[in-house]
């Protein structure tokens, strides 16, 4: 399926609509039930897909929450084993655990629950793949809420994301570039965590600059309800932070061990190499000098002196 806009999409949701519509009226009642069971049935196929992917992001959730105790092995990681074992793309199986981990199961009984009544539209696995890289509650709601009132195919949903957020990488869920090598991967992380650290504490809630002072000793007139928000969506971020570095601080932790064994493993090796290569020169110097001693400069043994003997005294 082609990208399509959001204004193209609700043109012909309602084009479709007024083509159901006039063919229901055509139906006599018998045919009308059977339209009725067959959407009934196509809205439950979506719903069960839907409590599919979040019940099997369950499962993920919990191999990857559990990759070090009952779910360790001594080969492969849990997850990946998990991937070929299920012949599943990564991507999907980390989509569904993000589903798993953002939606309760009474937000997934409202999400399911979303359907036109007119059109019988509702949100499907497709949308959600979008759904799912907004930042907050409030925009993954609002969103759902616009593919479902716009009839908006996942396409559709996703020019739409983009519009708002622009394509600059404002998005929440714009591509995050990894470095090639794995030292420039770790001070990343290390140089973006210092950049988050030194914001907070010297711009953000510092001792001469502090943004939260500045909101609280704000006038009436300078913040409205956009700002409001901002602040509710910069809450919930900030739970979700607290929460993600809990977890992360675990694999981190067993990062360093391995790394403290790997460099201690090379030092071992290197004093080995070290130790076995003063035993060589030792063994040659000797060699060399054994050598030296038995020879009369000409590269060839001296000849042993022969014992003079002693005269034969007379009787």
């Amino acid at each position: 399926m082609g990208r399509t806009s959001a204004k193209d999409a609700a043109a012909r949701a309602k084009l479709a609509a007024a083509q159901r519509q006039e063919a229901l009226d055509a139906m006599n009642p018998a045919l009308r039930k059977k339209t009725t069971q067959i959407e009934e049935l196509s809205h439950s196929t979506r719903e069960a897909n839907l409590r599919y992917y979040h019940k099997l992001g369950q499962h993920v959730l919990d191999v990857r929450q559990n990759a070090d105790g009952k779910f360790g092995t001594k080969r492969d990681k849990p997850i990946t084993l998990l991937e070929k074992a299920l012949f599943t793309h990564k991507r999907t199986l980390r989509k569904t655990a993000t589903f798993a981990d953002l939606y309760s199961q009474d937000d997934l009984d409202k999400l399911v629950a979303m359907i036109d009544a007119e059109s019988g539209f509702s949100v499907h696995w497709g949308h959600m793949s979008y759904i799912l890289t907004l930042a907050t509650k409030k925009e993954r709601n609002e969103f759902a809420k616009m593919a479902l009132t716009k009839k908006l195919d996942p396409p559709a949903l996703h020019a739409e994301i983009k519009r708002r957020y622009g394509t600059r990488g404002a998005s929440p869920g714009r591509k995050m570039e990894c470095p090639k090598t794995v030292p420039a991967q770790i001070r990343q992380m290390l140089e973006t965590t210092r950049i988050w650290i030194g914001k907070h504490d010297t711009v953000w809630y510092g001792d001469e600059t502090n943004i939260i002072e500045n909101v609280l000793g704000a006038e009436s007139a300078e913040v409205g309800q956009q700002d409001l928000e901002n602040m509710q969506a910069l809450l919930e971020l900030l739970e979700g932070m607290a929460q993600r570095a809990k977890q992360f601080k675990t694999p981190v932790k067993k990062a360093i061990k391995s790394m403290e064994r790997t460099i201690a493993d090379r030092q071992a090796d290197l004093q080995a190499e070290e130790t076995h290569e003063t035993l060589d020169k030792g063994r040659q110097k000797r060699s060399i000098d054994l050598s030296s001693s038995n020879s009369n400069g000409n590269g060839q043994a001296p000849a042993t002196p022969r014992k003079r003997r002693r005269a034969v005294q007379p009787a």
